[in-house]
């Protein structure tokens, strides 16, 4: 009828609204209506009255109700606002299960009161929050599950400020705590969690969790603040949850280790590696244990292992380096002990690659070259010692001992020089100084300096003495005996056995220098003297033996000098060495000195053999061919003496004379008379009187020969 009335176009005026309402009811018409109201409001914007009808079409199709809604929200004219309550009022009430309404409700409800709606609102709002408040545990999970710990945290927080006993938050946040490793705020969430959900499993398994960290976040911490106690505590509730757990074991063998209680810390590694043999924290803890016990090639090989497990570990790494470094140290201790010293001297330096300048290395490799007698590495070594620690007075003898071993006494007083005054206060009373100090000066010809220092050492010896410096002050002793000053030696080595009576080498020198000066008288007092004990222990030394041989020798007991001399020999055979050269000559004296001139010249003859230039064998040698009346085997013999040792021989009177008495019975008489004048020549030039003996033999060997007249030279004698 409109249509018709109309036409295509729709009225204006007061037929307008109910042309669209018409049409809007009509068949296919609604979505005309509503294009044409839509092109109505957009003519005139401000036009409310063409807003509303427009609202009134669209909430009547669920599809297009929320926007009816929002033109209904817009409306402020009174008179299109009181239009609206009807329609608006239904189409409420047709969403009134439906929570995106409620802005819409909200809006109607400023406006016009309605208990009914009212009620619909309080629902839709509970309605929304739970939604809101599922969508946020939703979410949270979510985040959870990702790893988002801050937007899990987020999302719970936010429905427990609505909902402060949802027990799916609670145990969210419980989640997110022990997500953050704040153990014990989980605990608490999740015990909040249980009361309000007691049969959840996922409850009772998360406070386990939480509460067994808990506790192993309390050991730990106990543990880095030195609570032994309160960490074994700790740890062993949390095996009451967890009994197989390792880490729990192994806090508890860290804190029986921190107590020193190492058996117990082992057995608690072990019990680890039996359930996890590559583990490596316990492999490590182990180690530890072996090198605090000093079992270093145990703690290497364990380090090593757990490196090889492990590459990177630091703590491993380290623990492998001083393992290694102690091994070898260990091992070169050993070493030197066992007199290895080249042993000794490769751990050393070995342990050094690992260590550079570690002072307990290069105080063990400068030990054991000093003992290999090494001495410029020895210095060298020492060296390093007092330029790292200036203080240290050790170092600073051991660098004078080596320069003075190594023959450079000059470089040792150099070195004592240059020592720091305060390091210097403190040795320069000590014994082993101040003989160091006397054998550097007495070796550098400062004999004056040396007897100084010499006496100070000495003196102080008699209040404090050490081995080190007795040995020291031996040696002095030894260098005076060898430089000709027996009367200084003899106040050493007296000194040395009134303060070590024990010490074996002290009466080895004393004795040895009165043999040497030939007073046997005092060295058969001073070896009566000796302590038994002593005694035996000097008797292992062939030096000794040697010179009691010739105490018993210059008092005529042949037997048992010889004795001794054989006891030498035999402790030369023991070592693995070949007979001492002095050894058998004195030995051969012997049975000079007993007419067993078969056996001497054996003896000599042997000592020829292996030495051509043992002076003392040739004449010894030439000498009991002669008392076994074998003139023809002396010359023969002497023709075999090299020449330099010839000339040496031929200096002595004594030998040119043996050699004429060989000649003289062969009737060699021009020989003779040769030696014999060459004889007399040399006891003139040593301002001597040639013997008559050697006259009479002359002149007789003169009157002989029938070449030369005697009378002459016999006036020549007389007058």
């Amino acid at each position: 009828i409109y249509n018709q009335i109309f036409g295509n176009e729709p009225p204006s005026g007061k037929w307008a609204e109910p042309y669209y309402e018409t049409e809007a009811a009509s068949t296919g018409g609604r979505q005309r209506a509503i294009a044409q109201l839509r092109r109505l409001c957009a003519r005139d914007r401000n036009n409310e009255v063409y807003r509303l009808w427009l609202a009134r079409v669209l909430v009547y199709d669920p599809k297009t109700r929320m926007e009816g809604f929002q033109l209904l929200e817009s409306l402020h004219d009174p008179g299109a606002v009181e239009q609206a309550r009807t329609e608006w009022r239904q189409a409420l009430l047709w969403e009134k299960e439906n929570p995106a309404v409620l802005a819409s409700l909200d809006a109607y409800l400023q406006r016009y009161p309605d208990q009914e709606l009212q009620n619909i609102q309080t629902s839709l709002r509970d309605k929304q929050e739970h939604a809101e408040e599922e969508a946020s545990k939703e979410h949270g999970f979510q985040a959870l599950r990702n790893k988002d710990m801050g937007m899990a945290e987020a999302k719970f927080a936010d429905v427990l400020r609505r909902s402060p006993n949802d027990a799916n938050a609670i145990a969210g946040m419980a989640f997110v705590r022990l997500n953050q490793k704040r153990f014990d705020e989980a605990v608490t969430l999740f015990d909040r969690a249980r009361t309000l959900a007691p049969k959840r499993a996922d409850l009772r398994e998360g406070y386990e969790t939480a509460k067994f960290w808990s506790l192993m976040q309390q050991g730990s911490t106990a543990l880095r603040q030195n609570q032994s106690e309160t960490a074994i505590a700790a740890y062993q509730e949390a095996l009451t949850l967890h009994p197989e757990d390792t880490q729990a074991k192994l806090g508890i063998a860290q804190a029986k280790v921190q107590e020193k209680k190492l058996p117990d810390a082992e057995a608690q590694f072990q019990q680890v590696l039996g359930q996890s043999p590559n583990n490596t924290d316990a492999i490590a803890g182990l180690a530890f244990i072996r090198l605090d016990e000093k079992k270093f090639d145990d703690a290497v090989s364990l380090f090593d292992k757990a490196r090889r497990l492990v590459p990177n570990r630091t703590d491993v790494e380290q623990g492998y380096r001083n393992a290694k470094f102690w091994a070898l140290m260990q091992q070169g201790a050993t070493a030197l002990a066992q007199n290895r010293t080249d042993a000794a001297i490769a751990d050393y330096q070995q342990a050094l690659t690992l260590k550079p300048g570690a002072p307990d290395a290069l105080h063990g490799l400068a030990g054991a070259t000093e003992r290999k007698r090494n001495y410029s590495e020895a210095a060298q070594a020492y060296t390093q010692l007092t330029v790292a620690n200036p203080a240290d007075a050790q170092s600073w003898l051991g660098l004078i001992r080596a320069q003075i071993g190594a023959k450079n006494p000059k470089a040792a007083i150099e070195t004592a020089q240059r020592i720091p005054p305060t390091t210097k206060s403190q040795i320069e009373t000590r014994t082993d100084y101040l003989s160091e100090m006397a054998l550097a000066y007495y070796s550098t010809s400062q004999t004056a300096e040396g007897d100084r220092v010499l006496r100070q050492a000495m003196e102080a010896a008699a209040q404090s003495d050490t081995n080190d410096a007795l040995n020291v002050r031996l040696e002095v002793a030894s260098a005076l005996v060898d430089q000709g000053k027996m009367d200084r030696a003899f106040e050493v080595y007296r000194q040395a056995t009134r303060l070590h009576p024990d010490n074996a080498i002290a009466w080895q020198g004393l004795i040895g220098g009165y043999t040497r000066m030939r007073d046997f008288a005092q060295a058969k007092a001073a070896v009566r003297s000796m302590p038994q004990n002593t005694y035996e222990i000097a008797t292992k030394n062939t030096s000794f033996l040697n010179s009691v041989a010739a105490i018993y020798s210059a008092d005529g007991q042949c037997s048992e000098a010889e004795d001794f001399l054989n006891r030498s020999l035999s402790l030369e055979k023991a070592a693995g060495h070949e007979p001492a050269e002095s050894t058998q000559l004195q030995l051969a004296d012997i049975w000079m000195r007993e007419g067993n001139y078969g056996k001497a010249r054996e003896g000599y003859r042997q000592i020829i053999a292996r030495d051509q230039n043992a002076t003392d064998a040739w004449r010894g040698y030439i000498t009991a061919l002669h008392n076994q009346q074998d003139d023809r085997g002396v010359l023969a013999e002497a023709q075999r003496i090299p020449a330099s040792i010839r000339m040496q021989l031929e200096k002595e009177p004594s030998f040119l004379t043996l050699l004429a008495s060989a000649y003289s019975a062969l009737g060699q008489n021009a020989q003779t008379i040769q030696l014999l004048q060459q004889a007399r020549t040399r006891f003139q030039a040593q301002g001597q009187m040639p013997p008559g003996e050697l006259d009479v033999q002359l002149a007789w060997a003169m009157l002989t020969d029938r070449q030369r007249d005697p009378r002459d030279f016999l006036s020549k004698v007389k007058a």
